[in-house]
């Protein structure tokens, strides 16, 4: 039996999604840091707590293929980064 008939955790649309990644400036700095944070989230699944807290050390510096994340619980998971 269900508990509730509605979904607890709600979900964006692609167009929401496309709208929320292309609202930073892409012609300043902090637009393109901010663009670049947004799409790692995304594609990472990474909580805020992961992606503030993210060090350079934690990318794969070699190669920058993948990225080392400390999440809760001190658990860490290693992704991989695309193009």
């Amino acid at each position: 039996m269900k508990k509730t008939d509605q979904a607890l955790v709600g979900y964006l649309t692609r167009d929401e999604l496309q709208a929320l990644l292309d609202a930073p400036d892409a012609s300043t700095v902090s637009g393109i840091r901010d663009r670049a944070m947004l799409h790692l989230a995304f594609a990472a699944g990474m909580r805020v707590s992961e992606l503030v807290g993210l060090r350079l050390d934690q990318i794969d510096r070699q190669t920058i293929s993948s990225v080392h994340i400390m999440g809760k619980g001190r658990r860490e998971r290693v992704l991989p980064l695309w193009k």
